[in-house]
């Protein structure tokens, strides 16, 4: 059972490889100013979508589990939830001033590519551990939870992957990158398998969901948006992928609702 866990958490993560395997093609040029326009739009529309439909969610249903007064609209859990939230955006500001300090070296296009890579990767991060938690649990909800996350994360891999190809053409770097934020999916595994399960509880996945909500929202409005339209001023392509990008999210948390609901009818049924 643990190598079953372990192996699609794992799978899981190395989707983002997939999303990311378009920096290799070598239709993908560095002077088609539209393509990366139309890519960060389709990024920003991934990243803002799972963060108000999925991510905040998740971060209400921690606090909620945890034993906070009220319920998810209203009370101490909205406002803990929403605190959380603005602080992942103040922690990204904070992140960027430092990245700025230290690397003065770093292009737009670069800075922004290694930012979406660890709000990707923090991001994957209790994903990985409710997986592999998951699987243990049910084996077969922990297969239809990882096929699901597996889905989201090709997206996501194109999100870190593109910018930094942009920035220095070297699709290989942009890739390993792309992989690199998902690594912390298994890396979830095994932190759970080790300490977690135990003491990471529900407070703690509304916290860190809260905080990369907040992070991820920062830098589509402060990065991916606006670079989008400064290499697609006439907004040829912007809009439309930022709408494409939010309707693939959505077909993918869509299944994901579905296979849960099967899977769950189907044991309770047994």
């Amino acid at each position: 059972m643990l190598l079953l866990a372990f192996s699609l958490v794992t799978l899981a993560g190395a989707c983002t490889g997939l999303g990311a395997a378009l920096v290799l093609c070598k239709c993908v040029k560095q002077d088609n100013n539209a393509l990366l326009g139309g890519a960060l739009g389709f990024s920003a529309g991934v990243m803002l979508y799972v963060t108000f439909i999925e991510i905040f969610r998740k971060s209400l249903d921690g606090f909620a589990e945890s034993g906070l007064a009220g319920d998810q609209s209203s009370g101490p859990v909205y406002a803990a939830a929403t605190v959380t939230f603005f602080g992942g955006v103040l922690l990204m500001f904070g992140m960027e001033k430092l990245v700025d300090c230290l690397n003065k070296q770093d292009d737009q296009l670069s800075r922004m590519g290694f930012m979406t890579a660890l709000a990707i990767g923090i991001h994957n991060f209790p994903e990985g551990v409710a997986t592999f938690v998951a699987t243990l649990h049910d084996p077969s909800f922990g297969v239809m939870m990882a096929f699901a996350i597996g889905m989201h994360n090709i997206p996501e891999g194109m999100c870190v992957a593109m910018p930094l190809y942009y920035a220095d053409g070297k699709r290989a770097k942009a890739f390993m990158w792309a992989l690199v934020s998902g690594i912390s999916e298994p890396i979830g595994a095994v932190l759970a398998y080790a300490v977690l399960t135990e003491h990471m509880g529900p407070t703690a996945f509304g916290i860190v969901f809260g905080l990369v909500g907040g992070m991820m929202t920062y830098i589509c409005l402060h990065e991916l948006i606006p670079t989008a339209h400064r290499y697609d001023p006439k907004d040829k392509v912007v809009t439309n992928c930022i709408i494409l990008g939010m309707v693939v999210m959505a077909l993918s948390l869509i299944g994901f609702s579905i296979e849960v609901a099967t899977t769950t009818n189907i044991t309770i049924n047994n």
